[in-house]
């Protein structure tokens, strides 16, 4: 199990000792410290990144009959189906079982991001995050309507918890990546002083970000380091290192 002991303020004196002393943790509002931690989990829990200690299963059945409600499944249309799932960010993949079939088997979904209804009953072969009721419940759609009561799973990423307490851990992020949630820490907090080491730290997060990300594909990865290199103005030359060290 990845266990998370490295406290926010263990990152903090970390980085004041590399900072001339330098405290990021000013007046009540404990900033630009609480926000530096919050941008860091955001980007490592986001997409297009998966990781196998954050994710989730998420099931339930099909109903093509009249709306019922199930323990906490609630079918408000034969295409949509709330659950209780309170820290969803993003769906790794889908899959449905064809009990169409003999023997009935397992077949992947295709994720959208916005399906509409449909009048013609068959077995699903699309899925999106429909709406979420800030309460913690997801309904899902699927598409077409289903004309059977296929069982559906749904492997999930969790999103970042929020940082509200310097005190709070790095959690779910276990602490084998300290390395990685440091050298970004150091970068963000090295950018608000202007100090030029800051573009160090930040080819060191990418580095070991990207060495430490095996669920995603080449184009996902290119497409990240597009839009980091984009955002943070860096040479994209650097854009190597993470499967070089894949590799080491």
């Amino acid at each position: 199990m990845a266990i998370s002991t490295v406290t926010i303020s263990d990152t903090i004196e970390f980085c004041k000792r590399l900072s001339f002393n330098r405290n990021p943790v000013i007046g009540n509002s404990l900033q630009p410290a609480l926000g530096a931690a919050n941008m860091v989990k955001q980007i490592i829990l986001g997409p297009p990144f998966s990781w196998w200690w954050n994710n989730e299963e998420v099931t339930f059945t099909c109903n093509p009959s009249a709306p019922t409600v199930v323990g906490t499944l609630t079918a408000t249309t034969t295409q949509d189906y709330t659950t209780v799932t309170s820290e969803f960010s993003h769906i790794e993949h889908a899959s449905i079982f064809d009990i169409n079939q003999t023997p009935a088997k397992w077949i992947e979904l295709e994720v959208k991001n916005n399906l509409a209804l449909d009048s013609n009953p068959d077995r699903p072969r699309f899925i999106n995050p429909h709406v979420e009721d800030a309460a913690g419940n997801m309904t899902w759609r699927v598409m077409p309507a289903p004309d059977k009561n296929y069982p559906i799973a749904i492997h999930i990423q969790k999103a970042a918890s929020l940082v509200t307490s310097i005190n709070q851990t790095w959690a779910p992020i276990p602490a084998f990546m300290h390395y990685v949630y440091n050298w970004r820490f150091m970068a963000l907090i090295w950018a608000f002083s202007d100090d030029p080491r800051f573009a160090i730290a930040n080819q060191k997060f990418v580095a070991g970000l990207l060495a430490r990300a095996e669920g995603i594909s080449e184009e996902e990865r290119n497409a990240f380091l597009n839009a980091w290199y984009n955002l943070t103005g860096q040479d994209q030359a650097k854009s190597q290192q993470g499967t070089q060290l894949r590799a080491i």
